[in-house]
């Protein structure tokens, strides 16, 4: 489903079960965390917050990524990390830290952002020896762009019969574009 599919499943749901209109701002960001489900788990997942507390509020996200997190277990190529870094844990790198803040005002409004032109974040490639801070950084931008952190290990990929790096690696690529927006942390990718 695209964002406008899942923004008028959303209303639907609302206007059959009688709950109150939520603010455009959490809609927009409910369709966005709603990204990668069918309509199926959408409807399921909103009942079931409905059920909790009566209302949808932002505190709902976190059952939506939870959601997420179950899909991403079951895959046994990704694994989906735990967030507590900050962008102040990271020592040095100003120009990165600069950047990742740009980035983060485009993914924080990333309908307006589109409307406008603006260029959405890609990636970005941080090599060094072991212990300069390549896996807190991805830790500290998952943190700062509050998405999800997927760590992808090259290692699992690997397949002893002939294809099977190529299918792992296609079926990686999908979950994440599933679960996007995100951090994709490609770890050990030598």
């Amino acid at each position: 489903l695209n964002s406008s599919e899942i923004k008028s499943s959303i209303k639907e749901f609302i206007s059959l079960n009688e709950v109150d209109m939520i603010r455009n701002e959490l809609l927009d960001e409910m369709s966005i965390a709603f990204k990668g489900l069918s309509q199926f788990e959408i409807e399921n997942l909103l009942s079931l917050a409905y059920a909790e507390n009566g209302e949808l509020t932002r505190s709902d996200l976190k059952l939506i990524f939870e959601q997420k997190k179950q899909i991403i277990m079951k895959s046994g190529i990704l694994e989906m990390i735990p967030l507590k870094e900050k962008l102040e844990d990271i020592g040095g790198l100003d120009n990165l830290k600069k950047w990742l803040n740009k980035k983060a005002k485009v993914l924080k409004n990333l309908e307006k952002a589109i409307d406008f032109g603006v260029d959405i974040p890609k990636g970005v490639l941080i090599a060094g020896v072991p212990g300069c801070g390549k896996s807190l950084n991805a830790k500290a931008a998952a943190s700062l762009f509050e998405v999800p952190l997927l760590r992808l290990d090259m290692g699992l990929l690997m397949g002893k019969y002939v294809g099977e790096s190529e299918a792992n690696m296609r079926k990686a690529i999908s979950l994440a574009e599933a679960i996007a927006p995100c951090v994709l942390w490609i770890d050990e990718l030598e």
